[in-house]
């Protein structure tokens, strides 16, 4: 049976719903792996960069795909965050010992990147719901481009 070839705009389109939700789950676990990297005194510089890069694709993406608005609570709650860490590292920078302000901007901090990971999963629940032949159209997709090169 002979598979039909489709272009890279139109392999691009029907591979987004996979990835939006691929990125939706693997951003929180990321975070997940990286807070207790963080917590065991791991220094890892560049991968909350690479997150935060990650997130504002899968936000573009899932403006794309026209995801349901909850899918866009949690890419905005994770930019809320990292404004907060500014100011949380801002903080700690001014005043190196223990102060109030950086206790409650830690707290409310845990408290978002929680809800921010919640958020995540909740969106990709939502896509899988939206699209239910997603990873059936990715796999017919990657085959169809393959064919095509």
């Amino acid at each position: 049976m002979e598979i039909e070839k489709i272009t890279k705009q139109d392999y691009k389109e029907k591979t987004a719903p996979y990835r939006a939700w691929l990125n939706s789950i693997s951003i929180p676990v990321a975070l997940i792996v990286l807070f207790i990297a963080v917590f065991f005194g791991f220094t890892v510089n560049a991968a909350g960069m690479i997150i935060f890069v990650f997130a504002i694709i899968t936000h573009v993406n899932y403006k794309k795909i026209q995801a349901p608005k909850i899918c866009h609570v949690a890419p905005i709650l994770y930019y809320v965050y990292n404004v907060l860490s500014v100011f949380y590292v801002m903080s700690l920078i001014a005043h190196p010992e223990v102060n109030l302000t950086a206790a409650i901007l830690s707290l409310i901090n845990f408290a978002l990147l929680i809800l921010v990971i919640a958020f995540y999963f909740v969106a990709a629940q939502a896509i899988k719901k939206q699209f239910p032949r997603m990873k059936e159209d990715y796999n017919e997709a990657v085959q169809a481009y393959k064919g095509k090169k």
